[in-house]
């Protein structure tokens, strides 16, 4: 079970800046969950709040914007130099080892915790980061294991949306 006081302690660092917040990003509210943030090194906890959507957390077992910023987290992951990228490299998701929902979530806090694995990776330059998404109680909601994310150029990227 994810200890939101150990995971600030190994997250000391909070951080202003949600990932939404960057230049260039432009993400409809209902994906906006990411509350308050702590970073520490290959890791970060962020503190989660439903936002006002245009459809009920009812309909959902996990609301496609709570999997997302969960996914989001990741970026406050970079201030161990971790996940480094040039020019226009972007990381995009590639492979998810495991995701289990747990219970589904309707209203309130939840605690999101990510940590980037240290363990060397089979593909040059990719990232594998797990991630505990928890409630108010400490009970887990859902978890995302071997989360892998590799680089790609933004042009690439672009080219391959063209061909379908």
């Amino acid at each position: 079970m994810l200890c939101e006081r150990t995971a600030r302690g190994n997250c000391p660092r909070r951080s202003s800046t949600r990932p939404s917040d960057k230049p260039g990003t432009d993400w409809a509210e209902s994906f906006q969950w990411l509350e308050s943030i702590w970073q520490g090194e290959g890791e970060a906890l962020a503190r989660i709040q439903v936002p006002k959507l245009p459809d009920t957390t009812g309909s959902y077992r996990l609301h496609p914007g709570l999997i997302d910023s969960c996914f989001q987290l990741l970026a406050a992951c970079w201030r161990g130099g971790a996940m480094q990228t040039t020019g226009d490299e972007v990381f995009v998701p590639f492979t998810i080892g495991r995701f289990q929902s747990y219970r589904p979530h309707r209203e309130g806090e939840l605690w999101c915790h990510t940590r980037i694995r240290t363990e060397p990776t089979a593909a040059a330059g990719a990232v594998i980061a797990d991630t505990r998404l928890v409630d108010e109680q400490g009970r887990l909601v859902a978890e995302i294991v071997g989360l892998e994310l590799r680089k790609a150029s933004q042009q690439a990227l672009l080219r391959s949306l063209r061909a379908t």
